[in-house]
């Protein structure tokens, strides 16, 4: 893989490497005005061919025209070489979701917040007719204050462009049990996708007792393996936050929330109550709530 460091691209001065996915590598860049960027820059090869990537470039343009309704990471421009396509993204100084779920200390309460923020960007992108289709917590990027940041609008272009092939339809550990068979897939995979990574948030493991290192492990576990009951991993978790990511988690489809929308509102309803259980000043949940939640 070529290391892009020290390099000039497209009037970008290329800084160090900030990550590593399955699709490219982020550094951060800087303007001639110095102003910070991050540029993902993704080579051609024979597992990613210019078909997919072209659709990648799409999914990101596509994304930088739903921005304004929602926390979606803002993309400045896009282009491409004979030898590589490339994303200018704001810089994101909180790192990703990954990185926080990692780090002690970090209050229950701002967890369910960021979730809360999380779950209405979601709902409006599904009113707005886009499907995610790879909810994880690498692509949830934070800013300084930790507000969450949806980024990688790539599966729907990908798919309606059939560029697929052997590009993966999302990343196993986090599909829905009807992404992993090779399912169309709906809104209701992203529902899926987001109680995982919610419950990885808020427990530190992902929700099955079986984890495969291999891909096709992987997914047999999603589409076979039962979820496991979030207070085995967190015991501190009540009965109500348990229900929302259980209710999330169904196998059935029709057994889950029916819509994003519901998630956000439940997860509003809960704050609100947990903020009523404690009396005097603001209490900490209802601060929390005030600061996740977008204004309208």
């Amino acid at each position: 893989m070529t290391d892009f460091s020290g390099r000039l691209v497209d009037g970008y001065r290329i800084g160090p490497l900030v990550g590593k996915g399955s699709i490219g590598t982020v550094y951060s860049a800087s303007d001639s005005k110095g102003d910070s960027f991050a540029v993902k820059i993704m080579e051609i090869n024979p597992f990613l061919e210019a078909t997919a990537l072209d659709a990648i470039i799409e999914g990101a343009i596509s994304s930088s025209k739903i921005s304004e309704c929602a926390r979606i990471v803002k993309v400045h421009k896009v282009g491409k070489t004979e030898d590589f396509y490339y994303v200018v993204m704001d810089f994101m100084q909180g790192g990703t979701l990954e990185g926080l779920i990692g780090k002690e200390g970090v209050p229950f309460e701002k967890k369910v917040g960021i979730g809360l923020s999380l779950a209405e960007t979601v709902a409006c992108i599904h009113l707005k007719g886009v499907i995610h289709g790879d909810l994880k917590p690498g692509n949830i990027m934070l800013d300084s204050c930790d507000i969450p940041y949806l980024t990688d609008f790539y599966y729907s272009a990908l798919n309606l462009k059939r560029g697929l092939g052997l590009f993966p339809q999302g990343t196993p550990r986090y599909m829905s049990p009807e992404q992993a068979m090779g399912q169309f897939i709906t809104t209701s995979s992203d529902i899926y996708s987001f109680g995982v990574l919610f419950y990885e948030l808020l427990t530190g493991a992902i929700p099955y007792r079986d984890c495969s290192n291999n891909i096709s492990g992987m997914i047999t576990v999603v589409s076979q393996s039962e979820i496991v009951n979030p207070v085995e991993r967190n015991n501190k978790l009540d009965r109500k936050i348990c229900g929302i990511l259980l209710k999330m988690l169904q196998k059935k489809v029709e057994d889950r929330y029916q819509n994003m929308q519901q998630v956000a509102s439940d997860l509003k309803g809960y704050l609100e109550v947990a903020g009523k259980d404690e009396p005097g000043e603001k209490s900490m949940f209802q601060q929390i709530k005030g600061f996740f939640i977008r204004k309208k």
